[in-house]
C-alpha cells in the first residue's frame, strides 16, 4: 500500500472491511455473482459467452457497467467535491448500501441489488493515496502481487510497513466477507445497516480531519 496518513490507512482498512461484507450479501443474492470483485464477474462473463447463455451473459455484463459507473460517479464527486469530497464520497455509499439493505427484501429486489455495484465502484474511485493516487479497495490480486514483491524487498526503508499494510487490507476484507455472510444467515439483507452506519461515522470522521488539515 501507498504510504498514508494515519486516519487515511485506518479508512482504507474499514473500506474494504464494508466492501466485503457487501460482496457477501451480494454473492448471496445473486447466486454466486459478484458486486464489487468484477475479475471474477470477467470471468463468469467469458464463460457465458463462451456457451451462450446470452441472458446470464446480459446479466453480469449489467453488474460490470454499474461498478464502471459508481467508480465514474465516485470520481466525478472526487474532482468537484474538494476537501469534502471523502466524506462526501462515504455519504454517498452509505445511503446506497443502506437503501439496498431496505430494497432487497422488498417488493423489487433487483432494484437494491443494483445499487450495490454502484456504491462499491464508487468506492474504488475514492483518492486515499498521495498525488492523486487511488487505492483499489476490491482489487486483491493487485494486493497480494504487492506482498509477494514487498517480500523480497524488506530490507529497504518503509517496505516492511507498506506490506504489513497490504496484509491488512487483504486481511481486512477477509474479515468482511466473513461477517457479511454470517450476517446473511442470520439476518437477511438486513445486515446492510452495518456497513452504512460504519461509512457515515467515517464521513463524520473524515468531515472533522478536512477542517484539522485545512485549519
Amino acid at each position: 500500500m501507498q504510504s498514508l496518513p494515519t486516519e487515511r490507512t485506518t479508512a482504507a482498512i474499514l473500506l474494504a472491511l464494508v466492501a466485503g461484507c457487501v460482496d457477501a450479501v451480494g454473492f448471496t443474492e445473486l447466486g454466486g455473482y459478484f458486486v464489487s470483485f468484477m475479475s471474477g464477474n470477467s470471468t463468469r462473463l467469458g464463460m457465458h459467452l463462451a456457451y451462450r447463455e446470452w441472458h446470464s451473459a446480459l446479466f453480469v455484463g449489467g453488474l460490470i457497467v454499474l461498478f464502471i459507473g459508481g467508480a465514474a460517479l465516485g470520481a466525478l464527486i472526487d474532482e468537484v467535491a474538494g476537501r469534502f469530497a471523502a466524506s462526501l464520497l462515504f455519504l454517498v455509499e452509505a445511503a446506497l448500501i443502506g437503501v439496498a439493505g431496505l430494497m432487497i427484501e422488498g417488493a423489487h429486489p433487483i432494484t437494491g441489488i443494483v445499487l450495490l455495484p454502484v456504491a462499491m465502484g464508487l468506492s474504488n474511485a475514492l483518492v486515499l493515496g498521495e498525488r492523486g493516487a487511488r487505492i483499489g479497495m476490491t482489487y486483491m490480486t493487485g494486493t497480494l502481487v504487492r506482498i509477494g514483491t514487498g517480500l523480497t524487498r524488506l530490507g529497504r526503508p518503509g517496505e516492511a510497513r507498506a506490506v504489513m499494510l497490504d496484509c491488512l487490507l487483504w486481511g481486512a476484507l477477509v474479515l468482511g466477507v466473513a461477517l457479511g455472510a454470517r450476517g446473511q444467515l442470520r439476518y437477511g439483507p438486513e445486515v446492510l445497516f452495518a456497513p452504512a452506519a460504519a461509512l457515515v461515522l467515517l464521513s463524520i470522521v473524515e468531515a472533522w480531519f478536512s477542517r484539522r488539515r485545512t485549519a
